[in-house]
């Protein structure tokens, strides 16, 4: 069984070779960054809420007004 959180290592491999773990701790400064889980001091990934979050940036965006 897959462990539910990530560290900051364990989701840049996660994501792919593209993605470094300074990538990740930039995303973790954005606060609409949904799948970040704090517990204690310490910060995690949900694994599944990551995964959607990806797809999220993959899909194409509407544009309005054209």
């Amino acid at each position: 069984m897959e462990k539910p959180l990530l560290n900051v290592k364990q989701a840049a491999d996660y994501a792919g070779d593209d993605v470094s773990e300074k990538a990740i701790r930039k995303l973790l400064e954005d606060p609409n960054f949904y799948p970040r889980v704090n517990i204690g001091r310490r910060v995690f990934i949900h694994r599944e809420m990551f995964d959607q979050w990806l797809k999220e940036q993959a899909s194409p965006k509407k544009v309005s007004g054209f």
